[in-house]
């Protein structure tokens, strides 16, 4: 039996957490959550499965809010891709105000996608359908 890699959410509002995670599942992601009020929480979470990869909580992709007390979305989505182990993580920045210049800096930080709270499930779908193995190995 294959054991499903975590999903990482972050995200300091309790509504958008239950939200995001009732749109994983509508997808179909079969995956199990692990959710965090604030990046340093993950970060956290994330130092010890690094120590440990054999517990398999190293997580299949990470969603992040973008703005957050403490560290925000950009200073995880930062501090994620200078993890080798978690540097090639699929990692999505959520938003309820996208701007350009946000956008723009997401992507220099190595974000796989930047998008607005909350799309459409078929967006999810189609995220978990075409890279279903990134997800599940």
């Amino acid at each position: 039996m294959t054991v499903l890699k975590p999903i990482i959410i972050v995200d300091d509002n309790h509504e958008d957490l239950f939200i995001l995670k009732r749109l994983l599942t509508r997808a179909g992601v079969k995956n199990g959550f692990v959710s965090f009020d604030h990046a340093e929480e993950a970060m956290r979470f994330l130092e010890a499965a690094m120590r440990v990869p054999e517990t398999n909580l190293i997580p299949a992709v990470i969603f992040s809010d973008k703005r957050m007390p403490g560290h925000d979305g950009f200073a995880f989505l930062k501090w994620v891709r200078e993890q080798p182990a978690l540097a090639m993580l699929p990692f999505f920045l959520l938003t309820s105000v996208a701007d350009p210049k946000d956008e723009e800096r997401a992507v220099k930080l190595g974000v796989t996608r930047f998008m607005e709270k909350f799309p459409p499930e078929n967006v999810f779908s189609e995220i978990f359908g075409t890279q279903y193995d990134k997800f599940h190995s």
